[in-house]
């Protein structure tokens, strides 16, 4: 008789037939577990099919071995995907290589987020994280959701800073706003009378994100504060308004313009190397300190941190590259400037 394991999570049911899997030939371990996915992880398939005894276990007893936690990214990744990494993680038998061989997954236009190298599978965005980004994506012009999408990762699944970043956190809107209500009752004047409560309820179940629930609705909303008549003329409701188009970032400092490379953009580009030309000294220790501690928890090793000569500063004695200096020392960072180039600096950064 089969027993029900619809209550387990999926991580929880891979760990289990890995067990079960425990006296079948090696060979036959990869098609096993490719029957697993496209049965929708029905445990008693395969275990009937491939005569294999399930292990008698409480649920709080089930362990976390390496093909659990590759199995954790599967609620957020497709079948086809997730038979991939299974055969990737069989050839290499080891969890973080089998993830540098397939972390090009991003995040959805509907807000699901799936794996990324230099976080997973050490972090999962939260559900509230999820639900903010859900916001973003439905009040953000589609030309935004690409750098939502990365930016949203490379700030640690930090959805209010991924807004802030990009300019766009007037479209979240996580609480009733008095003002919010007074111009999309404004906005109402648009919409039938029959279906204005249906619309007032809609904006309530939108957490108050007038942008969202306006796209939904079909209502042209004018930036600022809505004015409903002047001389007797209804006007600047139906004004078409739409956020111009994102410059591309900048990955790299721009010397044309002196202005710095965002530390999410240069990490997203080329996560090993940082280059804090333009940067002011505050800025410099702060992003210096975000990749210290980032490497430092993946045990990277070998980084390169570029600091420039300081030839263009103002102060001699506050420079970038001194600074820096002083903060690696601090940190217990091993260092040393680039003979050829003194505005480099090679650096090992393990864990501690």
């Amino acid at each position: 008789m089969d027993i029900s394991y619809d209550r387990l999570e999926t991580w929880q049911k891979f760990a289990l037939l890995e067990m079960a899997m425990d006296r079948l030939q090696r060979k036959k371990h990869m098609t096993a577990l490719i029957r697993f996915v496209r049965s929708k992880y029905d445990i008693n398939l395969v275990c009937r099919e491939y005569k294999l005894d399930i292990p008698d276990l409480e649920v709080e007893d089930i362990m976390e071995s390496a093909l659990a936690k590759l199995a954790r990214r599967f609620d957020y990744v497709p079948p086809d995907r997730q038979i991939r990494m299974l055969q990737v993680f069989d050839e290499e038998r080891d969890l973080m290589r089998t993830f540098k061989r397939t972390a090009d997954e991003v995040v959805t236009d509907d807000g699901q987020e799936s794996p990324k190298q230099d976080q997973w599978p050490f972090a999962m965005p939260s559900e509230m994280q999820l639900e903010l980004l859900g916001q973003l994506f439905k009040g953000a012009a589609s030309e935004y959701h690409s750098d939502l999408r990365y930016t949203f990762r490379m700030t640690g699944y930090d959805a209010v800073k991924a807004a802030e970043l990009l300019d766009l956190s007037d479209l979240l809107v996580t609480e009733k706003d008095d003002n919010v209500v007074k111009e999309f009752e404004d906005l109402l004047q648009q919409v039938p009378k029959e279906e204005r409560e249906g619309a007032r309820a809609l904006l309530i179940a939108n957490k108050y994100n007038i942008d969202a629930t306006c796209t939904h609705l079909g209502i042209k909303r004018f930036p600022g504060k809505s004015k409903k008549k002047r001389g007797g003329k209804t006007i600047n409701i139906t004004g078409n308004f739409k956020k111009p188009p994102l410059p591309e970032p900048n990955i790299w400092p721009d010397t044309d313009a002196c202005t710095p490379a965002l530390l999410p953009y240069q990490m997203q580009h080329h996560p090993t190397v940082v280059d804090l030309h333009y940067f002011t000294l505050e800025d410099a220790r702060e992003a210096l300190q975000t990749f210290v501690k980032h490497h430092r928890r993946h045990n990277t090793g070998e980084v390169r941190i570029i600091t420039g000569r300081g030839k263009n500063s103002a102060d001699a004695k506050h420079t970038i590259s001194k600074l820096v200096d002083n903060e690696l020392k601090n940190m217990g960072v091993k260092f040393n400037r680039n003979p050829r180039n003194k505005g480099e600096i090679f650096a090992t950064v393990r864990r501690i």
